[in-house]
């Protein structure tokens, strides 16, 4: 009985190997960041609002922001260099404003691959200047290249 279950146990153990080396093997690289897109904002009291596309994006329906707190949703296709990511008001250049990331999550495609990352980030509305800020996220690739998506006349009740 003893043997039979070493048996059995190399067996699972032999599958087991073989079918992590196979899953190992056929991973492919996370592609180049190819473009960032907002696609929704939303705050603590249950107001939101979905971006359209194109640049400036625009807030359907035009809802009123309230809280204190905004968290804005942006879609990153393709992998970006994490340490370029930056939140801006109101110009696409110049001071980043600070952001708390609530989520980051990876977009798999049909082949389980990663194609790309949906990031929830936290913004304080004190770190817009008005009540009407444009919002800009900027990224670049590993390679270097400069992304980014901006959302225009979200409206903040401070």
């Amino acid at each position: 009985m003893k043997k039979l279950m070493t048996g059995i146990l190399s067996i699972l153990f032999a599958v087991g190997l073989v079918a992590g080396i196979a899953t190992q093997a056929s991973a492919s690289p996370a592609p180049q960041l190819s473009g960032i897109q907002i696609t929704q904002i939303y705050d603590n009291q249950g107001n939101r609002g979905r971006v359209t596309e194109g640049y400036p994006g625009t807030v359907q329906g035009n809802p009123t922001f309230k809280g204190g707190t905004l968290y804005v949703v942006t879609k990153f296709t393709g992998y970006p260099n994490w340490g370029t990511v930056f939140y801006r008001d109101s110009r696409a250049t110049g001071q980043a404003i600070q952001r708390t990331v609530v989520e980051r999550t990876p977009i798999y495609g049909r082949n389980g691959v990663a194609t790309g990352w949906k990031e929830v980030a936290a913004i304080p509305f004190t770190a817009f200047s008005g009540s009407y800020p444009t919002i800009y996220v900027s990224a670049d690739s590993m390679s270097g290249r400069t992304y980014a998506a901006s959302v225009s006349m979200v409206h903040l009740q401070k």
